[in-house]
């Protein structure tokens, strides 16, 4: 069975990819038949790497697509175009029935609508035992062309087959209905949990070695989607094993991938061993996943400290930082509406937790905050806690990175519901934040955006759209219009001129109205009920393109 595997990122960030290395492997462990994979990834320059001898899509029995966010269906459109293999082979509401299957999965899916005419199936969730489940089925029956091949698909847990439902519109747009086309659809798909051994869960290229110290997340902040996955961590003994297997294999980085590392039962014993491994090696790099201001515990901060941790993979990756840096993720400067977000920390302890790191020699930190809600359009909490976290750190000097994060309401979290503020509104913000502090401040601060304002529509439509989304974005694409290389006015015409109504998607949606990804939506009513009158926009709250 001949597995391709497209990730729609560099080649160097492949070792962040444990997940879908994991689906390989377990895959091959299962030992049904024998198994060709090619992972395939898309270069800066907008061309393609491979793993290994690469083979046509065409060649291919399933397409296996992981997009970390919803920008990433303009990019899989690149890479398969750039295969040579026909994006527009579906027909919208036409039941798959050729080989290869295409399959997407990752918290880019979170919404399977905007994918619906351009893959056969989604992984709601984790994806290994659905992905195993698929193969095993496929190779059983040789075709995806019956309806009994179907039947069997749809009762894996956690997959979802967009063209298995029927969706009716209202006059204005609103969705009427998604009803399934036969009794044995089910009408709702559930958050699918591996089984997998959590020995299992990790990644190697040679160089670079990933470790999953956790799963999911024990904290259900409302705008993350880590918190739908039930929490657990890998036992000490797994990871310590890991550690000495990739230190021996020769591994320059390992990286420990966590939501919340501080929170594992045994995070001082895992750094001690990462240190003893350190001290051997000075020259292996050790980067640790997120770690919560209010878990940082002294003896943490200590041991953190010795190993000289980047502690953050972005900066260590995109910009080739390797000196040590603390990230923290106030998210908002308002300890009241940190709290309604469901992240019950103050700023008071944030900033107890700046000082303590002081003390044990860290002088860089990344400050994560998120910009363009639409009931908190301002950003002076912001720049009052930057300037605070300016002043605690005169004294040494240090060097502060504020990254910044636009909203994107995201489909399975209490806050799919919420609206955005735009482009043009969402980027004054930002800017209001810089010009605040271009002064003798700027000289330790440093900022960076998450999104460009282009990849920020790409992401309203793949995070908002219904199913007539996935045509637009195809449409976009052949006209040769993408999130890599457009301009955003031509991205703004080109939308007007397919009849994209922008205000649509960035608005907030009615608790009463049916959410595009309703069949897979597990969220409970009246938890968004109270959140969206909580956090209720402004009487003269406005929103733009």
């Amino acid at each position: 069975m001949k597995l391709l595997f497209l990730l729609p990122y560099s080649q160097r960030l492949l070792a962040f990819a444990s997940g879908v290395q994991a689906i390989a492997q377990a895959i091959v462990r299962r030992g049904t038949f024998e198994v060709e994979s090619c992972f395939v990834t898309l270069e800066d320059d907008n061309t393609l790497s491979y793993t290994s001898s690469p083979f046509s899509p065409t060649d291919s029995d399933i397409i296996f697509v992981g997009l970390t966010n919803p920008a990433g269906i303009s990019d899989y459109l690149t890479m398969i175009e750039l295969l040579g293999w026909p994006a527009a082979r579906r027909v919208p509401n036409e039941i798959p029935s050729v080989r290869p299957l295409v399959c997407a999965g990752g918290w880019g899916t979170a919404n399977p609508e905007a994918l619906a005419d351009l893959v056969d199936i989604i992984f709601v969730g984790n994806a290994i035992n659905s992905a195993v489940a698929v193969c095993e089925i496929l190779g059983h029956h040789g075709k995806p062309n019956t309806l009994d091949f179907w039947r069997e698909i749809v009762q894996i847990p956690g997959v979802y087959v967009p063209q298995l439902y029927h969706v009716r519109f209202e006059s204005d747009g609103v969705i009427q209905a998604v009803e399934p086309k036969y009794a044995w659809v089910p009408t709702k798909v559930a958050f699918g949990v591996d089984t997998v051994s959590a020995d299992s869960l990790w990644a190697f290229d040679g160089e670079t070695a990933v470790l999953t110290a956790t799963r999911g997340c024990a904290y259900r902040c409302a705008y993350c989607p880590i918190g739908c996955e039930p929490y657990r961590e890998t036992p000490l003994e797994i990871l310590e094993r890991q550690i000495a297997e990739v230190v021996a294999q020769g591994a320059r980085q390992i990286v420990v991938n966590a939501a919340t590392l501080s929170r594992h039962t045994q995070a001082n014993e895992l750094l001690d061993i990462l240190e003893r491994t350190y001290r051997q090696d000075p020259n292996l790099a050790v980067i640790v996943g997120s770690l919560r201001a209010d878990e940082l515990s002294l003896p943490l901060l200590q041991r953190l400290s010795r190993l000289q941790t980047p502690a953050n993979t972005l900066s260590y990756y995109t910009e080739s930082k390797t000196q040590a840096c603390l990230t923290l993720a106030p998210e908002v400067g308002s300890d009241h509406i940190r709290a309604l977000l469901g992240k019950v920390m103050t700023n008071a302890k944030i900033f107890e937790t700046i000082g303590a790191a002081r003390q044990f020699g860290f002088n860089h930190f990344m400050l994560y905050f998120i910009v363009g809600f639409d009931f908190h359009a301002e950003v002076t909490d912001i720049i009052s806690f930057i300037r605070h976290a300016l002043q605690l750190t005169e004294e040494t000097q240090a060097h502060l990175v504020v990254r910044i994060t636009p909203f994107m309401p995201t489909a399975r979290t209490p806050m799919q519901r919420f609206g955005l503020l735009g482009v043009e509104k969402t980027w004054s913000l930002i800017d209001e934040i810089k010009t605040a502090l271009a002064g003798k401040e700027a000289a330790r601060l440093g900022f960076s955006c998450a999104m460009t304002p282009v990849n920020y529509l790409y992401q309203a439509l793949g995070a908002r759209g219904d199913r007539r989304v996935s045509h637009v974005l195809l449409k976009l694409h052949q006209r040769g219009i993408n999130q890599r290389a457009t301009a955003l006015p031509a991205l703004q015409r080109a939308l007007h001129e397919e009849g994209v109504e922008l205000d649509w998607y960035l608005r907030r949606i009615p608790l009463d109205e049916i959410v595009p990804w309703t069949v897979v939506d597990e969220i409970p009513a009246q938890l968004q009920r109270s959140l969206l009158a909580k956090l209720a926009r402004p009487a003269d709250g406005t929103r733009d393109k």
